[in-house]
């Protein structure tokens, strides 16, 4: 159930033209009334195939949680008052039984010191790394960063992977790496927000509004839909498309990508506590050293 990575490469069809000179990407961040066009076009069309009332429900399911702080060691953070479960595997596990979407956390050991980490040489491995392991499994990398909040730092990234063989959709993740230079751990917390609408609403609904700003040229769009942000000529797996960009989250509340990036994320953050003692009854064991292969 929390196996992160498939076994099998999947092919998503014909590949778009790849480069920095991309004109869709171009036109970001798009000027005030380009956005009200495609506004009024996607809501037009979602009134025509959405049942609200459900759309409701899911959308409270998905972002109406209550605040129920767990403990990784020192570590802690928001639980979204899912139940923990029992897993197979070296981490605590956080599930939504009414959305399957779950929340794994685990700490490890690395390999030497993170103080002698040189982040400006390990974070582009990481970040490369992490791209070539989603689109293995015919996904795609969305965004990574590092990140410091409120003295806690690491990187943090949102990638996508298809659902399993025999389903349709995609998945989105999010990931927390954690350096926790005190104890020299890395800490990560891996949320899984799953598709439960119709696949591909976000970008079929998209596709004519973003033509448009191609001049009506549904060729152009074919081909410059997607671009990687950080490597423009990156063209394996599923690149991150332009109905993936954040400005559209707000049309697509119960897209899991919205969900993700409005709702989940920040709340996650913001839970974030290095406690000074560890919780009574924790057992400060040492781990086994991990590899960046194995986060």
């Amino acid at each position: 159930m929390f196996n992160l990575f498939g076994k099998k490469k999947k092919d998503i069809g014909p590949k778009p033209i790849y480069t920095a000179d991309n004109p869709l990407f171009k036109r970001f961040p798009l000027q005030e009334a380009e956005l009200s066009t495609i506004r009024v076009s996607v809501e037009k069309k979602m009134a025509e195939i959405l049942d609200t009332e459900a759309a409701a429900e899911l959308l409270t399911s998905m972002t109406e949680l209550p605040s129920v702080p767990v403990n990784l060691k020192r570590l802690q953070f928001e639980s979204f008052g899912w139940k923990k479960v029992e897993s197979e595997q070296r981490f605590d596990a956080y599930v939504c039984e009414k959305t399957g979407n779950y929340l794994l956390a685990s700490q490890d050991r690395p390999n030497g010191s993170l103080k002698d980490m040189n982040i400006k040489v390990e974070f582009p491995m990481y970040r490369d790394w992490l791209r070539d392991q989603m689109a293995h499994n015919g996904g795609g990398l969305i965004f990574c960063e590092t990140f410091k909040h409120k003295g806690v730092s690491g990187y943090e990234a949102i990638a996508k992977l298809p659902k399993p063989e025999g389903e349709n959709g995609t998945d989105y993740y999010y990931f927390l790496n954690i350096h926790n230079f005190e104890d020299d751990r890395i800490e990560q917390l891996r949320l899984t927000v799953k598709e439960l609408g119709g696949p591909g609403v976000r970008e079929t609904l998209l596709k004519e509004p973003l033509t448009e700003l191609l001049d009506n040229d549904s060729d152009k769009f074919i081909n410059y839909f997607r671009l990687d942000p950080y490597n423009p000529t990156y063209n394996e797996g599923n690149v991150h498309s332009a109905a993936e960009m954040e400005v559209f989250d707000q049309l697509f509340p119960i897209h899991p990508l919205s969900v993700l990036r409005m709702h989940l994320r920040p709340r996650l953050l913001d839970s974030l506590i290095h406690l000074e003692m560890l919780p009574e009854g924790t057992k400060d064991d040492d781990d086994i050293e991990v590899e960046y292969e194995e986060l």
